[in-house]
This record gives structure tokens, sequence and C-alpha cells, in this order.
């Protein structure tokens, strides 16, 4: 009788197993190139015959990550984007204070939102048998914005349906959110100036009566060009192609810190719920059952109102260039009244109110971490 449990073992010698990770490097070479490495981890390998080789050590080896956004991000377009930017809110609010100016940036930007799902891995058992089935595809389309101060928008989730079931029983304007939808749960052109209407229009009115104020956001289809025409005192300028990884508020740390304290709060859900049905033949999947759209969009506009100042005043950084801004705006506070007022360290023989050449080469901030994945 033949044991098909049995592993088939190959015997290798060191020298082969180094040409076969040299071939392994080019081909890792060709594909990301050499300088483009975003995470280092240490890797061994046990050959049977022939001892260990380091390949961090003995060949100069690592592991990288080769998908994401910051290899397609295009630098110089970034910077020439923050320096016109920067221009332009010294032309045009040179009489506004440096937080009067904070409070008139914003930006939006979406993202795909899986609302349910089950962890993809799990500790168990050796003996447990594992059948892996298709994850659930409740998946839909946020849009959030907020301004350099803090001010938040009130959320866009796009669903499939058009009124969901969970949905039947209320008013849709007591949600926390705006509710559209879409055949495919997608942003589109016309969704976006109706919520650009509804929404971004009046809160900018009601906060900021007879101001201009600055709305950017990425160059996507769905971001028509025709919103500059709606009110001529919001004007809405599109960050350039491929630069949303770079100079992208939302993309700075917002977006991620949102999925994962929405996440955090689905799967505390999740595990009370089990610990509370040990009775239940698979509490899992009742949770999912029992875990609406309705719950979902409660969950994610209370985690939208609790997120801290702080991470949105941070991710306008790499846009505003703050200190900047600061020696170049006029101050909301007593102590720089007078006629003539310098500057702070670094800018004394600078007077305020002046445009001061500034090399915005070194000002990009790359940041390293991919943001946009959907929560799994």
């Amino acid at each position: 009788m033949v044991n098909l449990n049995v592993r088939k073992v190959i015997v290798l010698t060191k020298m082969q197993v180094i040409l076969k990770i040299i071939s392994l490097y080019i081909g890792m070479i060709l594909r990301c190139g050499p300088e483009k490495s975003m995470r280092v981890t240490q890797i061994s390998f046990w050959p049977v015959m022939g001892g260990s080789i380091d390949l961090q050590k003995d060949l100069i080896l690592n592991l990288k990550l080769c998908m994401g956004k910051n290899g397609s991000a295009d630098e110089p377009a970034a910077q020439a984007f923050v320096k016109a930017f920067y221009q332009t809110l010294l032309e045009n609010f040179k009489h506004l204070s440096y937080g009067k100016v904070l409070e008139i940036v914003m930006n939006f930007d979406e993202f795909g939102w899986i609302i349910k799902t089950l962890p993809k891995r799990s500790y168990l058992h050796s003996d447990t048998p594992v059948k892996a089935k298709k994850p659930m595809k409740a998946r839909v389309t946020v849009l959030i914005g907020c301004s350099a101060a803090g001010l938040k928008f009130k959320p866009l989730v796009i669903g499939k349906s058009i009124r969901p079931l969970c949905f039947r029983s209320m008013n849709m304007a007591d949600l926390p959110v705006h509710y559209y939808h879409q055949d495919s749960a997608w942003m589109s052109s016309e969704l976006f100036t109706d919520y650009f209407n509804e929404e971004i229009v009046p809160t900018i009115k009601k906060n900021f009566p007879q101001q201009r104020v600055i709305v950017t956001m990425d160059n996507a289809t769905c971001h028509p060009p025709t919103l500059n025409d709606i009110d001529d005192l919001i004007d809405v300028q599109f960050l350039p192609p491929n630069t949303t990884s770079l100079i992208q508020p939302c993309d700075q740390q917002v977006i991620f810190s949102l999925k994962s304290r929405v996440r955090n709060v689905y799967f505390t859900k999740l595990l009370t719920y089990v610990r509370t049905h040990p009775e239940a033949d698979n509490p899992y999947q009742d949770f999912l059952k029992s875990y609406t759209l309705k719950a979902a969009v409660y969950d994610l506009a209370k985690c939208w109102d609790e997120l801290p100042l702080s991470i949105i005043e941070q991710s306008y950084n790499n846009i505003l260039k703050r200190k900047l801004l600061q020696d170049g705006l006029a101050r909301d506070f007593e102590g720089f009244r007078d006629e003539q007022p310098r500057a702070r360290a670094g800018f004394e023989d600078i007077v305020v109110g002046e445009q001061p050449t500034v090399d915005f080469d070194s000002q990009i901030q790359t940041n390293g971490r991919v943001l946009d994945n959907e929560v799994q």
C-alpha cells in the first residue's frame, strides 16, 4: 500500500540554494526596483544539507512590499501643487488669521467599506478540519470630509438597495449619515453632485456666510469639474494625478484611523455576541445575520464623531506646511499687533505678509502605510 502522506524530500546543496535565491533576487529587482523598500523582514532558509543561510546577512536580501500607492506617486507634481496652494492661500487670505484659514480649507475622499465579515485566520487545533467559505460581499462606499480645523461633515454611505429592509420602519432623515443607492455601490458624478448641493454647500453657508472657502479632492471621474460652477464662494481644487498618497489629507491616517475604530467596534460586538450565546450552533453566522446596515452606519457615525482632532490636524501637514503658513498670515492673538510684525525664528528678515521664497523639494513626506485597503 502506498502511503500518500509521505512528503517528497529534495536534498539541495548550499550552492544550489544560493543560486536559486539569487535568481529570485534578480526577479525582485526587475519587478519593483532596488530602492523601493517599505518593510524589511528577516528570513532564513534551512535546507536539508548545507547548513542555514541568513538572507539578510549573507546575501543582503530583504523582503520588500511591492504593491502600494507610493511607488506610483508623482512627487514633482505634488511639490508643484503644494507650492501653488501655498501661494494661493497667501494671496487670497492674507487678511485672515492663521486659525481662520485652517477653518476654510477642506478635503473630501471616498473609501470602500465591508460592513460585516469574519476574520480570515484564527487559531485552531491542528486536528480541526477547516472548510474555508467565500467572504460575504456586504460592501458599501463611504465619503467623508473635514476641514483643517476639525469641522466634520455628515458622512455619505452608498449601498445597492434603494431602501434596505433595516430602514423601512424609520425616517431616512433621522439617519446619522446621508444614504444613497447605486447598482454597484460606487460613487458617481451624479451622486457626488447631489451630496455637494445637499450637504457641503449648506454646511459651508451655515458656518462661513459670505466667506470664500477652498475644497480639495482628488481628480477621480466621479468628481465633476462643474462643481466650481455651483457657488462662486466655494473654490474646488483638484489634486494632480497620483498624488493622493502624498498630500491628500484624508489619505494621511484619517481614513485608516476611522476604519480601525469601526473594525474594533464591530469585532467587539461579534466577540460579545459569541460569549453571550454559548448554546448557539454557529454564533458567528447568527451575529452576521443580526448585524444590519443600520447598526453599521450608526457605528460609523459614532466613530467619526469621536475621531480625535489631532489626527485631522496632522493629516493636513503635507499640503499646508503649517510653519510657513503661520509666518505668512496675520496672527489671531495679542502680541503681534505691530505695524510690521516680524516672522518667527528662521525668517527674522521677512516681514509678515510678504511671500518668502520657499524650497519645496524636501517638504513632501511620504507616508509608508497603505491606507485604502478595505476592512476585512
